[in-house]
């Protein structure tokens, strides 16, 4: 029993010390952002990652303990427990190489949304650069070799000295209710390890940068099979605190039916084009940016029609993706929920209203869960990918069209077919300005000076973003629809690679821009929103009723409202609420709000937080847990 016993805490050490040393080398390629942490914040980071840690090395032994506890140790086990440690190790050195480099791309740790990425790896790859491939040999063989040199050194020797089945056959069995207990307490507590106490620590640190802090604490093999196990608690209720103060969840919406702006021209049901830019933030405009003047702007097209349309100075993503960002326009909810569990959204009530309603990509349409089914669910008329319209394109990027002729197939096929007795909503996607920001030949980068904290092809991608849309608005300006067209331009998320990490409020900032006809006269709005908002504000312009919609708010009849940013990553709930340039965070997993925040933040953030989630627990049936 001793024997098995020690090998069974081998395994489980194995995988320990693994977290451990990953998390420091995690700290060690981002050591720039935790230069503020002092030795109290390192000691409360290590106590508070151990239940991570343990609960992550205790599920990976799960397997190899229930080899060692009721199989007899003949040479085929031996060589099935070796394949399961070599198997494992790699990859676990691919999950923490990933998390590494995906954290410092886009600021968000690894988790089960990988599994989705799996069928796109194309895609995926073309996001790598020769920098990229570098870093991820030089973190990925090192680890490999290490971790076989353990493996072939440590571990393996010790699986050929176990005994078989002719000695010591109750071994197994006594050792039974020693491996029943850990794998017990996987199954059922898996989900239970949260980070209360060490939320609770952060909050008197606000001065370091400690939801960097917070991001190391978190076990990415966690996060990954936190997804993966069929545990008990899969879904996770919301922690809510004790409030000092009840605020009126009616008091919250402001809902509003009188109009009192009507800023397009009154005529009988326009056309409407929505433009959804991919990663087109503020912070790279010239005449929203503090680090762009006009006379270097990277965005000169934008900077000039800006003037010419009604610019929304202070708005805000709902989401960190693409993928939520159109979900939050359509159904004006910033929560993940499926398009056919919601009663309503904005793409039906224009149906209704007699719209032709369309989406144009250049991509393929179930890129991330685009598919054609999810399309039919949205209430979508015709849906023009590259599987379809764009199908014929020979020049493409890795990601599909390039943007320039991504809007000309789109007016060509717009001016051909939709033109006539039915007025059209559509939703166009761009995808160029993106990694690995793959350029059409025939495009010659007008960039000279680089702004700071920003490399040339990133500043490229950017021109080539603006220069397509200023050339489709040109062509549109030139048709005979643009007098009775309303278009309206927004971001879909910020800029990846951007200065601020995913808690602070002005990494979400985007533009919106209402050109057209339709508009009566050029203004500068400054009043907030997001893109949950565009809906109602859209709807009540158009003279239709946006009450189906509940969350969003009409823009030019509410100002003072606030904004909420859904930030989940690696399967936990965390969300940012902004308002007059300051946000708080609010994490379900531990009930903790962290931030200055405007009068009443607190309060007002938990009950919204709240409504939200009752709202998509009334229309989402759960599934059965195991």
């Amino acid at each position: 029993m001793f024997q098995r016993s020690k090998m069974l805490a081998g395994i489980f050490s194995y995988f320990y010390l693994i977290s451990f040393f990953h998390r420091g080398l995690f700290f060690l390629f981002n050591h720039s952002r935790a230069k503020t942490f002092n030795s109290e914040i390192i000691g409360n980071l290590i106590f508070w990652s151990c239940p991570l840690d343990i609960m992550t090395s205790l599920a990976l032994t799960l397997i190899p303990g229930f080899i060692i506890c009721l199989q007899p140790f003949t040479i085929k086990f031996r060589k099935l427990l070796k394949v399961y440690l070599a198997v494992v190790s790699i990859l676990i050195c691919v999950i923490h190489t990933a998390d590494i480099l995906l954290f410092m791309q886009w600021g968000n740790r690894f988790n089960g949304s990988a599994l989705r990425m799996v069928q796109h790896f194309g895609e995926i790859t073309a996001n790598f650069s020769i920098s990229l491939f570098i870093q991820i040999l030089v973190l990925l063989v090192p680890s490999l070799a290490v971790l076989s040199l353990i493996l072939y050194k440590g571990i393996f020797p010790g699986i050929r000295e176990l005994q078989g089945p002719e000695k010591n056959r109750g071994e197994a069995l006594l050792l039974v209710p020693m491996y029943i207990l850990p794998a017990c307490g996987v199954l059922f507590f898996f989900p239970y390890t949260g980070a209360n106490g060490f939320w609770d620590f952060a909050m008197g640190y606000q001065s370091a940068d400690i939801m960097f802090c917070i991001r190391g604490r978190e076990n990415p093999l966690y996060n990954f099979l936190n997804h993966v196990l069929p545990t008990i608690r899969k879904f996770s209720e919301c922690k809510y605190p004790s409030l000092n103060k009840t605020i009126p969840p009616n008091s919250i919406l402001q809902k509003h039916v009188n109009i009192r702006r009507h800023i397009i021209a009154e005529k009988s049901r326009p056309n409407v084009i929505l433009v959804l830019s991919e990663s087109f933030s503020s912070d790279i405009i010239g005449v929203l940016s503090k680090q762009n003047n006009n006379s270097n702007s990277l965005t000169p097209s934008f900077d000039v029609l800006s003037a010419q349309g009604m610019l929304f100075t202070n708005f805000y993503a709902s989401t960190c993706g693409t993928r939520g960002a159109l979900r939050s326009i359509i159904t004006a909810f910033p929560l993940s929920m499926t398009y056919s569990d919601h009663p309503n959204n904005l793409v039906k009530i224009l149906k209704t209203q007699g719209y032709s309603t369309n989406f144009y990509y250049g991509g393929e349409a179930n890129f991330i869960g685009n598919n054609m089914l999810v399309f039919d669910d949205i209430g979508f008329t015709g849906v023009h990918t590259l599987n379809s319209l764009y199908n014929t394109v020979i020049e493409k990027s890795p990601w599909g069209v390039y943007d320039d002729t991504f809007f000309d197939v789109a007016l060509k096929n717009i001016l051909e077919h939709e033109v006539g007795e039915k007025p059209f909503f559509d939703i166009l996607l761009t995808l160029s300005n993106h990694l690995p920001f793959a350029l059409p030949e025939n495009f010659r980068c007008p960039v000279k000076i680089i702004p700071a904290g920003m490399d040339m092809a990133t500043a490229c991608g950017i021109s080539y973003a603006d220069y397509s849309f200023g050339k489709f608005i040109k062509n549109l300006q030139n048709s005979p629809i643009w007098d009775n067209t309303l278009v309206i331009f927004v971001a879909d998320h910020g800029r990846h690679g951007s200065e601020y990490p995913p808690e602070d409020y002005r990494r979400h900032q985007i533009p919106m821009l209402w050109l057209g006809g339709m508009i009566k006269n050029p203004e500068r709005i400054d009043a907030q929103g997001s893109q949950i908002d565009i809906a109602a504000t859209l709807l009540h312009q158009l003279g239709f009723d946006p009450d189906a919609l509940p969350f969003s708010r009409d823009i030019f009849n509410e100002p003072e409202g606030f904004s909420f940013i859904n930030i989940a990553s690696g399967g936990k709930d965390e969300f940012l609420i902004v308002k007059n340039h300051e946000n708080m965070l609010f994490s379900c997993d531990s009930g903790v709000s962290l931030g200055t925040g405007f009068a009443d933040s607190n309060e007002i953030g938990w009950v919204y937080v709240k409504m939200l989630l009752d709202y998509r627990n009334e229309y989402q049936p759960r599934p059965e847990l195991p």
